[in-house]
C-alpha cells in the first residue's frame, strides 16, 4: 500500500481504557501526546474486534490525542475492547475502493 510505504500509515491493538469514541495503545509501538500533529484529523478504521462484530470495518475522523488515547469526532457502534485491531489512515477508506 502507497500510504504505508511513505510512512503515512500506522496499524495497532488496542490496549488499555477503551470506549464507543475512544480507543487507547498503550504499546511500545502506540502513539503518544508527542505524535498529536501526526494522528489528529486522521481516519481511524477498525480491522479486526474481539468478537468479529462491530465495530469492524467502521471508521471514523480523529479529532484529538492525549497521551495514549485518540478521540474521534463520531461515536462507533459499539465500544472498543482490548485487542481489537486499527489502522490509522491518512485519507478516507471508502474513497480509496477499487
Amino acid at each position: 500500500m502507497l500510504a504505508e510505504a511513505i510512512g503515512s500509515y500506522f496499524t495497532g491493538t488496542a490496549v488499555g481504557t477503551h470506549s464507543s469514541q475512544t480507543l487507547q495503545d498503550t504499546s511500545p509501538d502506540g502513539f503518544d501526546g508527542i505524535d498529536a500533529a501526526e494522528v489528529t484529523n486522521k481516519w481511524l478504521r477498525m480491522i479486526t474486534t474481539s468478537d468479529s462484530a462491530a465495530p469492524v470495518g467502521e471508521f471514523r475522523l480523529t479529532s484529538s490525542v492525549a497521551t495514549t488515547t485518540l478521540t474521534v469526532d463520531t461515536v462507533y457502534s459499539a465500544v472498543i475492547n482490548d485487542t481489537d485491531t486499527y489502522e490509522l489512515l491518512p485519507y478516507r477508506p471508502d474513497y480509496m475502493k477499487a
